[in-house]
C-alpha cells in the first residue's frame, strides 16, 4: 500500500525491503526473501551405532528462521527500544493504544508469569508473534550495522529541537513587545503575534498526533541472542525475482561480525486494541482527522501571523528549519552504510548447497566475490568401488542447513522443481500407507530410524562421505528438498538401483533366482563388482544397458544402510564385499526416492522384527496388532496404489528385495567366504559389511531365522 510504503519504516505483506547494487529499495508487494539465524544447539550429546562404538552427535549448526530461532530459546526480545522510550514518556495512554504484540515477553519472563498479559488470548498471540514476523519481509534497513542512531543521541537532538522551537516563538515575541520593531513602516499589528503563536501550537500539536498515530501504526521489536547461546552469523537471502517492473537478482546479505541483534518494525491494519476490543481504524481514523484538521488550521494562522510579524520572525523560522533538515539528515545517515552482500546464481539448488555449506563453515570475507564455480557436493553414494575409505563417523540429519535451507526456497518458490512436488507426495503417500498397514502410529514410525550414506564434499576438496540419519514419518517438504539437491547434485541419471551385496558367484546366482522365484519373471540384473569393473553377464541371461560415467559403471541404491549394514570396527574387513546385485528398475525421475523407499522399508522391517518362511514363501512381523503374516503382494498392491511405482514388477523388485535383505539376505552366507577373480582388483579399497542387524532399541533385537540363510 502506498501509505507504508512511502510514510512508514515498516514491512508487511503488501510491503517489503529489498537490496539491489544501489542499496535498500522498498516496493510493494510480497518479495521472495528469507532472514535466517545460523546457531548452535545448547545440547551437545553422542550417538552410538548399532555396534556400542561411539560416533559424533549430528552437525551443532543449525539455521531458522525469526520464530524457529526464538521457539529454540537462541533468541529473546530485548527490553529496549524507541517503542519503550516512547512508552515511558507517554505512560498509560500510549499502553493503550500500543499493540500486545509490542509488550512481548521472553519465554519464563518473571512479568509474563504475573499476569503481564490481561488475557489468556493475548498472552497466546504475544507468544506466536515471532512466527508470524518471520512469515513476512524482513526489514533490511533496520538491520545494517549502526544504521539507527542510539537513544541517547536522538533524546539529544529532541531537546535541542524543542529549544529551537521555542526559540522560534520567543525571538517574535521580543522583537514585538519589548524592542517594539516595526512593520515596514508601520506598527506591528495587535493580531499578529497570538495568530501566530495559536497557529504554531496547533501545527505542533497535529504534528504530533500525526507522529503518534504513524508510531502506534507499527511495531518495532528487537531480538537478541539469549545469554547461553551461540548465534554465528545473521543474513538474509534474497532469490531472484520481479517486482511490478523491476528485476532483482539473486543475493545473500550478512551481518557484520559482532551485530546479532534483530530489529523488526512491521505494520498489521488488521490488530486491535486488546482492551476496548475496536479495530486499529476504528481509533486511528478520527485521530488522523482531528490531526489533519489541527495542522491545516495551524498553518493558516501561523501563515497569517508571519505576515504581518516583523521580517525577522520569518528569518528565524527559516534559519531554525534549515537547521533541523540538518540534524535529521545527520540522524539518518547510518542508512547509507551497506551490510555484506554477494550475487548468487539464480538456482534454488546451488543456493541451498552453496549457502548452507558456508553456514557448516566460514562465510567468503567481506568485499570478495562469491565463487560461481560449481556446488559443494551433496548426493548419495553412487560409485561401486569408489569410496575409497569408510564414512566419516559424523551424522547429519534433516536439521543440515542445506536441507533446511532448500525446504524455505521451496516455500517462496513452489515452481522450481515442480516435477519432484508429486514424486515426493506419493514418496511420504507410500511410507504412511505402509505404517498404517501394520497398525503403527506415528510415536511407533519415531522408533523407524535408517541411515544413507551421502558424499558430503565442500568445493575444490576430495571425496567425503557421511551418514545421513532419517527418523519416522518424514514430512513431505523435507523429502522434496532432499530430491530436489540429491537430483541436482547427481552427475547423470540411471535406470540401475543396487539391491544387495554378493560374495561370490554362488551368492549373486543365489539371490537373482530369490528375486526370480519371487517375481515370477526373468529379472534384469547384473554383477558389479567390489572394485567398480562390471562382471559378464551368468549363463543365458539377457545383458542390461548399464550407465558409465567417465569409464565407470554408477547406480541407485549403495547408500542403503542395510546393503553394507556399515560400521566402523576393524574386525568388519574380514567380510569384504565381492560385488553388488543392480537391478534395472522404473524411470530416472523416481530413482532417488526408490533410494530412501527402499532405507525407509528396510528400518520398518527391522523395527518389526521381521522373519521369512521359506515354506510358505511368506513373512511375519510384528505389527500394531500382534504377530501378522503377509505376502509381498501386498506390499506390492499398497506401492502401486501411491503411482511411486510405474510397474507392478519395479515394485516387486523394490518391496521382494527389502523384504530379503532383512531377512534371508541379512548375513553373509556362511559357507561361502569371499572370492576374488582375475579381473578384481585386489588393491581397490571396498566398502565393508557386518553381520549384525540395523539399529533398533535393544528389546527387538532377535536371532535371525534359520530358514532365511543361504
Amino acid at each position: 500500500m502506498t501509505p507504508e510504503l512511502e510514510l512508514l519504516s515498516s514491512t508487511s505483506d503488501a510491503t517489503s525491503e529489498l537490496w539491489t547494487e544501489e542499496g535498500v529499495v522498498r516496493q510493494a508487494g510480497h518479495a521472495k526473501i528469507l532472514e535466517m539465524i545460523v546457531y548452535e544447539p545448547k545440547s551437545t550429546g553422542k550417538v552410538s551405532s548399532q555396534d556400542e562404538i561411539e560416533l559424533k552427535a549430528p552437525s551443532q549448526v543449525r539455521i531458522g528462521d525469526l520464530g524457529e530461532a526464538y521457539d529454540a530459546g537462541v533468541l529473546k526480545l530485548a527490553d529496549e527500544g524507541r517503542s519503550k522510550m516512547f512508552k515511558d514518556v507517554f505512560g498509560k495512554l500510549s499502553f493503550k493504544f500500543r499493540k500486545q504484540s509490542q509488550v512481548l515477553a521472553p519465554s519464563g519472563n518473571s512479568e509474563l508469569q504475573a499476569g503481564f498479559y490481561p488475557t489468556r488470548a493475548a498472552e497466546a498471540r504475544a507468544r506466536q508473534l515471532p512466527g508470524k514476523l518471520a512469515s513476512q519481509p524482513p526489514n533490511l534497513l533496520f538491520n545494517v550495522q549502526n544504521a539507527l542512531p542510539k537513544s541517547r543521541e536522538l533524546w539529544t537532538f529532541a531537546i535541542i529541537g524543542l529549544a529551537l522551537q521555542c526559540v522560534a516563538v520567543a525571538i517574535p515575541a521580543v522583537m514585538t513587545y519589548h524592542w517594539r520593531k516595526l512593520k515596514g513602516t508601520n506598527p506591528v499589528q495587535d493580531y499578529a503575534y497570538p495568530t501566530f503563536l495559536v497557529g504554531t501550537y496547533l501545527l505542533v500539536l497535529g504534528i504530533a498526533l500525526c507522529s503518534f498515530t504513524i508510531e502506534t501504526a507499527t511495531v518495532e521489536q528487537t531480538f537478541t541472542p539469549a545469554a547461553d547461546r551461540i548465534v554465528k552469523e545473521v543474513f538474509w537471502l534474497q532469490l531472484q525475482q520481479n517486482m511490478g517492473d523491476q528485476p532483482f537478482k539473486a543475493y545473500v546479505l550478512v551481518k557484520r561480525a559482532g551485530d546479532k541483534k534483530i530489529r523488526t518494525s512491521r505494520y498489521w491494519p488488521e490488530e486491535t486494541d486488546k482492551y476496548s476490543h475496536d479495530s486499529r481504524p476504528e481509533y486511528q481514523e478520527p485521530t488522523v482527522i482531528f490531526a489533519v484538521g489541527l495542522c491545516f488550521t495551524g498553518f493558516i494562522c501561523q501563515f497569517v501571523g508571519l505576515r504581518a510579524l516583523h521580517w525577522s520572525a520569518t528569518v528565524t523560522q527559516l534559519g531554525i528549519t534549515l537547521l533541523m533538515t540538518c540534524i535529521r539528515a545527520w540522524i539518518r545517515r547510518g542508512i547509507s552504510n551497506q551490510p555484506i552482500s554477494f550475487h548468487l546464481k539464480s538456482n534454488p539448488n546451488w543456493i541451498a548447497l552453496s549457502v548452507g555449506t558456508a553456514c557448516q563453515g566460514s562465510w567468503p570475507d567481506g568485499g570478495v566475490p562469491w565463487s560461481m564455480c560449481d556446488s559443494p557436493k551433496f548426493l548419495p553414494w553412487y560409485l561401486p568401488g569408489g569410496i575409497g575409505s569408510m564414512p566419516s563417523a559424523g551424522l547429519i540429519t534433516v536439521d543440515d542447513p542445506r536441507i533446511v535451507l532448500r525446504r524455505k526456497l521451496q516455500s517462496l518458490s513452489s515452481k522450481d522443481d515442480g516435477d519432484v512436488a508429486p514424486i515426493s507426495k506419493n514418496l511420504r503417500r507410500a511410507m504412511y500407507k505402509l505404517l498404517d498397514h501394520f497398525g503403527l502410529n506415528y510415536d511407533a514410525a519415531e522408533f523407524t530410524e535408517w541411515t544413507h550414506v551421502v558424499v558430503n564434499s565442500p568445493k575444490g576438496s576430495g571425496q567425503h562421505y557421511v551418514r545421513l540419519k532419517l527418523t519416522g514419518l518424514v514430512d513431505e517438504t523435507t523429502l522434496h528438498a532432499l530430491l530436489a539437491l540429491w537430483r541436482y547434485a547427481k552427475p547423470h541419471e540411471t535406470t540401475e538401483i543396487c539391491v544387495a551385496q554378493v560374495f561370490s558367484e554362488k551368492d549373486w546366482i543365489t539371490k537373482i533366482s530369490f528375486l526370480d522365484a519371487h517375481i515370477e519373471a526373468e529379472v534384469p540384473g547384473r554383477l558389479f563388482l567390489g572394485n567398480g569393473r562390471m562382471a559378464p553377464p551368468f549363463g543365458s541371461r539377457s545383458p542390461m544397458i548399464v550407465s558409465m560415467l567417465h569409464g565407470r559403471y554408477y547406480c541407485t541404491g549403495l547408500s542403503i544402510e542395510r546393503i553394507h549394514n556399515f560400521n566402523f570396527s576393524a574386525e568388519a574387513d574380514a567380510n569384504r564385499p565381492y560385488g553388488y546385485l543392480v537391478v534395472a528398475v522404473g524411470m530416472p525421475i523416481a530413482h532417488l526416492a526408490f533410494e530412501l523407499l527402499s532405507g525407509f522399508m528396510d528400518a520398518l522391517w527391522m523395527r518389526m522384527n521381521i522373519s521369512y518362511d521359506d515354506e510358505a514363501r511368506n513373512w511375519s512381523a510384528e505389527g500394531g496388532r500382534g504377530i501378522e503374516v503377509f505376502g509381498a503382494d501386498t506390499i506390492v498392491k499398497m506401492l502401486m496404489d501411491t503411482g511411486l511405482v510405474a510397474t507392478e514388477k519395479d515394485a516387486k523388485v523394490l518391496v521382494i528385495s527389502s523384504l530379503a535383505r532383512c531377512t534371508v539376505w541379512k548375513d553373509p552366507p556362511g559357507s561361502d567366504g569371499p572370492t576374488s577373480m582375475d579381473d578384481q582388483d585386489s588393491n581397490s579399497p571396498s566398502p565393508t559389511v557386518s553381520t549384525t542387524r540395523g539399529k533398533i532399541p535393544p528389546q527387538e533385537q532377535s536371532e535371525s531365522n534359520a530358514s532365511g540363510r543361504t
